[in-house]
């Protein structure tokens, strides 16, 4: 009986202690919850109005939008609006918002007088299969003149995604989108867990981004700074660049000609090779290449992509911002006035 009244007693004990250090990171704003959830049919998505405050590379401070992405919402019928779809480096969590690319480009197009809106629909982990699939369910339907898919090759690879939609072919090689809850039934459970806990909980979403620090690699830079290992020596922790593109896969292939004819254009967040750029003209979609400022950056010595404050190659800074606006600046209107 004592036993037992030592365990209840620690049961309770661990409860008021998670509940205070819930209200603890809820009141410093150490650790926010969770700004994404697990949507049924689009898999993860931003929270409206959620707050960010985010260290990696660089530092991130500010909200998602009243309608669920990032930047000022500032949709107009008078606007020629261009949605930009892509990964992480859309999405672009090292920079503050006044740095983006998407906000460099905006200003520019402002000051023209130019009737064109940019909408930052980018979404980490996000490849070719996502965004198909983000596009179709989200980005049609509002009519854009124009969406962007920001790709490096390696992008044009579907991978599996558990708690996402995802596009497939069927035997006779038609297309079709699997949904999470048509793939695994059990998967409904994971999703409320995850919704109800490590989404809304600060203390669970503090356990999680730990448990991520750890299964890249960053828990070194964080405890050893400088004598840490960079993301070349440590194993199993490859760096972005040296990711080799595959070719195209049969799916990769279908989802393109299913996208052929639609305002669509791709922009190069690394080089292509040339098969790929063959195949997306062979299709028809312009390609806006960045590469011309990003390498014009190299050449004056400076690296778009070092974090001074990790001392390792990742996504572009503040730096590689601005020339990706520059390149934007100079291409995005004539495919646009088309």
């Amino acid at each position: 009986m004592k036993g037992l009244m030592n365990i209840l007693k620690f049961g309770i004990t661990t409860v008021v202690v998670l509940l205070v250090l819930e209200l603890f990171l809820r009141t410093t704003e150490i650790a926010p919850t969770k700004y994404t959830r697990i949507d049924d049919t689009l898999g993860l998505v931003f929270r409206p109005n959620a707050p960010l405050l985010l260290l990696n590379e660089g530092f991130y401070l500010g909200n998602i939008n009243a309608a669920g992405y990032l930047g000022p919402v500032r949709a107009s019928s008078e606007v020629k609006r261009v949605v930009l779809l892509g990964d992480s480096y859309v999405e672009a969590f090292q920079v503050f918002e006044r740095d983006h690319f998407a906000t460099l480009t905006q200003a520019e197009f402002d000051q023209k007088g130019w009737d064109i809106q940019l909408e930052n629909r980018g979404m980490s982990g996000f490849d070719l299969g996502q965004m198909y699939c983000r596009y179709l369910q989200t980005v049609v339907e509002t009519t854009p003149e124009l969406t962007v898919f920001f790709m490096a090759p390696e992008d044009f690879a579907v991978a599996y995604q558990v708690l996402s939609p995802m596009p497939q072919l069927t035997p006779e090689g038609a297309l079709r989108i699997s949904y999470p809850l048509e793939r695994n039934s059990g998967i409904s459970i994971r999703k409320q867990l995850e919704n109800n806990f490590i989404y809304t909980s600060s203390t669970f979403t503090l356990l999680s981004n730990c448990r991520k620090l750890v299964a890249e690699g960053q828990w070194r830079t964080i405890l050893f700074d400088k004598l840490a290992p960079t993301a070349e020596t440590v194993e199993g922790v490859p760096n972005k660049e040296t990711v080799a593109a595959p070719p195209l896969s049969d799916l990769a292939i279908k989802i393109l000609e299913d996208l052929a004819g639609k305002p669509i254009a791709f922009a190069t967040l690394k080089p292509y090779p040339p098969a790929l750029r063959a195949q997306l003209k062979k299709l028809n979609f312009p390609i806006i290449d960045l590469m011309p400022e990003v390498d014009a950056l190299r050449k004056q010595g400076i690296d778009p992509q070092y974090w001074e404050a990790t001392n390792e190659q990742g996504h572009y800074n503040q730096q590689g911002h601005a020339a990706i606006s520059q390149s934007l600046v100079r291409q995005l209107p004539a495919l646009i006035t088309n």
